[in-house]
């Protein structure tokens, strides 16, 4: 049995030297940008991104063109990216025209600013009067039941 053991150490040590030998040779990984730097690298780049675009060119187009030129960068990534780092203007949007349509469905207000009077609250008690009659369930089914009750 001794035999077997140091074999098996043997084999052992022989593995791990080589795993060593693998780990020591293996070629430096190119390192992968992260997603801060992407989006630091977009918002570097955002006054040329966006004329890129006023020149006709689509998201795909760009985020290829990126690409090409060593920044792998996904569509909808620069998208986002893009529209994070946008500078905002200051002025607030203007609400869109209403259709001619819309126009003459809505009542226009009457020139005295009157104060409408509120709706009526709802009551949670029956109405008053004569009650109806009830009804057996002879009437209802053909045959006595409220005889057996």
């Amino acid at each position: 049995m001794k035999y077997r053991a140091a074999s098996a150490s043997r084999t052992r040590d022989h593995t791990v030297s080589a795993v060593r030998m693998a780990l020591r040779s293996a070629p430096v990984k190119p390192s992968v940008p992260s997603p801060d730097s992407l989006k630091a690298a977009v918002a570097e780049l955002l006054p040329d991104l966006l004329a890129f675009r006023r020149k006709g060119y689509t998201d795909g187009e760009l985020a290829l063109f990126l690409h090409d030129n060593g920044l792998q960068i996904a569509v909808s990534t620069l998208r986002k990216y893009i529209g994070a780092t946008r500078p905002r203007s200051r002025k607030p949007r203007r609400a869109k025209p209403a259709s001619p349509a819309h126009k003459a469905s809505v009542a226009k207000p009457s020139p005295v600013a009157t104060k409408p009077d509120p709706p009526p609250k709802p009551s949670l008690r029956l109405p008053r009067g004569p009650q109806p009659q009830r009804r057996l369930a002879k009437d209802v089914l053909g045959h006595r039941f409220d005889d057996d009750v």
